[in-house]
């Protein structure tokens, strides 16, 4: 293999590499966000619980006056 073509094949070796990287690092990012996501929803459902929790003791709470 002369100088330019090994030049060329150590590129394109760099480059492969590269994207095999970024590709890496995106999946690990979504994997990430999924679990961000799902830590989301799991807030939303406990707030939504607690505020149906809070107005049926206001409701207790009126009743008794």
């Amino acid at each position: 293999m002369n100088n330019g073509g090994k030049t060329m094949y150590e590129t394109m070796n760099k480059i492969t590499d590269m994207i095999v990287k970024d590709a890496d690092n995106l999946n690990q990012l979504a994997r990430v966000v999924g679990t961000n996501t799902d830590n989301l929803n799991l807030i939303a459902t406990r707030l939504l619980e607690l505020e149906k929790r809070i107005k049926e003791l206001e409701s207790n709470a009126t009743a008794r006056i």
